[in-house]
């Protein structure tokens, strides 16, 4: 039995939405033909190079009865304490990342410091070789300075 893959895409969903029992004892073989045709199938083809495939179950739904009904019911320490909870994480957040702002800002401030401040500037690029800064690489530089400090300076003066 050929089937095309337009067919092989609707027999594969099918697979996957049957039971898990049936999709166990399915094996699904590929080859190329003659044609450079690409056909699938459940019977071993009898010559020329093939690909066995299997089918693997990783979902079995979980079956419940209609006539139970679950009763959900809502403790309000629970959520409080939830509440609360979330509360001090967003709290820690927001100190850790007003740390990270000060420290950035103060590192962007003492770079546009060293550069406004020093002629020459000798710097080690990522493959260890050090080089004097440029003019036009020293304005890039305090170009982006500026910005940083414009980014994390919140509280300039």
């Amino acid at each position: 039995m050929v089937i095309t893959n337009s067919m092989f895409t609707l027999f594969l969903i099918i697979i996957i939405f049957s039971s898990s029992t049936i999709a166990n004892d399915i094996t699904v073989y590929r080859w190329v033909d003659d044609n450079n045709i690409v056909n699938f199938g459940q019977h071993q083809p009898q010559e020329g190079k093939f690909s066995q495939l299997t089918t693997i179950v990783s979902y079995k739904a979980k079956q419940q009865s209609l006539t139970n009904k679950t009763t959900y019911l809502v403790d309000n320490k629970s959520v409080d304490n939830k509440k609360e909870e979330a509360q001090k994480i967003q709290a820690d957040t927001k100190a850790k990342n007003k740390e990270i702002f000060a420290n950035n800002c103060k590192a962007a401030q003492l770079n546009i410091k060293m550069l406004n401040s020093l002629n020459r500037i000798l710097i080690t690029d990522a493959n260890g070789n050090n080089h004097t800064l440029t003019n036009e690489e020293k304005k890039d530089k305090l170009e982006s300075s500026q910005k940083q400090v414009d980014t994390f300076c919140l509280n300039k003066a």
